[in-house]
């Protein structure tokens, strides 16, 4: 059961010096991104290796806020974007958000019909786009996910706000309200460009 969370990074939305990957997470390659804020589970995201590091490989639940510059990232988000625009603007989620809040990823995917994943737009404009997937690819072998996501693409800058969950327990309604506290917090970042991070 997930209680309580480790927070291995809190910037302020102005930081001017935003961490790398390897400064937050252990057993994750990076992809150029900048960030802001991490938190994992306290029960798996503690790393074995860096106990003020956070396992990516063991998180059940992970929260973050991140910038990318790199151009197959913006061009990756760039198409997120269409795909989310040619939803129905987030009407069906908020006609049945209020019956997703009590369900883990399983019940999600469960109740998609598929058996495979659910993916529901919350919000869609051309610059930016928010919405809640839940997918389960191998049925009895890895447990169910979930995610809530928001990306932004301005000036050649991604924004994405995460938060993820492969617990069994985790809500819908947990994972909302941590992930809307960081949207209230960070979705308004200034535009600042960096260098140095890594890719992998």
């Amino acid at each position: 059961m997930v209680t309580s969370f480790f927070v291995a990074l809190n910037l302020a939305a102005g930081a001017s010096s935003p961490a790398f990957v390897e400064d937050v997470y252990t057993a994750r390659e990076p992809r150029g991104e900048y960030l802001y804020y991490a938190a994992a589970d306290e029960e798996g995201g503690h790393s074995a290796i860096d106990p003020g590091k956070i396992d990516y490989t063991h998180a059940n639940v992970n929260f973050e806020v991140s910038v990318n510059f790199e151009r197959m990232i913006v061009d990756v988000a760039k198409d997120e974007l269409e795909r989310a625009a040619q939803g129905d603007g987030g009407a069906l989620f908020r006609m049945v958000k209020d019956k997703l809040l009590p369900f883990a990823a399983q019940e999600l995917v469960d109740r998609a019909g598929d058996g495979e994943g659910l993916l529901l737009v919350i919000e869609s404009t051309p610059s930016d786009a928010m919405w809640i997937e839940a997918f389960d690819f191998q049925p009895g072998d890895m447990p169910a996910t979930m995610q809530l996501e928001y990306r932004s693409v301005q000036d050649g800058r991604v924004l994405s706000i995460s938060g993820f969950s492969r617990s069994e327990e985790y809500t819908v309604g947990e994972l909302f309200a941590h992930w809307s506290t960081l949207l209230e917090q960070y979705r308004g970042l200034p535009m600042q460009r960096f260098e140095g991070a890594r890719i992998e």
